[in-house]
């Protein structure tokens, strides 16, 4: 997931060098190249996140480290319809609840540890 924070991280800066100059035009072009840069960024990572699942869920089925990788099969299933996108509306609705639930209890300091603690031993244990 680095590039996607260098690019989520490089979609600052023309706004940054717009607002040091001070022109409006400028920065007005600097919001457009922001928003084009961040809109580039959200596909990178719905992208990465669905081949990532998909790669895990074939190494769960064929169970050898090599087909995580085998990218031709990934993405020939990923073209099929087949449950890949389940495993991985799965992943972000799970991840999506247990932030949620995670956030609301750490303000119990002890409780916390403990739910952000199960909540990523669950989590790693559905992606395998």
């Amino acid at each position: 997931m680095l590039p996607a924070v260098v690019i989520l991280g490089i979609s600052a800066v023309p706004i940054t060098l717009a607002a040091i100059a001070q022109d409006e035009a400028a920065v007005f072009a600097a919001l457009g190249s922001t928003g084009l840069l961040m809109t580039l960024g959200f596909i990178y990572i719905l992208t990465v996140s669905v081949v990532a699942s998909a790669g895990l869920v074939n190494y769960a089925v064929r169970g050898n480290f090599g087909a995580m990788f085998a990218f031709s099969d990934i993405f020939a299933r990923l073209r099929s319809g087949s449950a890949y996108f389940a495993a991985w509306g799965m992943t972000v609705v799970f991840s999506i609840l247990a932030s949620t639930v995670g956030s609301m209890v750490s303000w119990i300091p002890l409780l916390g540890w403990w739910v952000y603690g199960t909540a990523a031993y669950l989590e790693s244990q559905t992606r395998t």
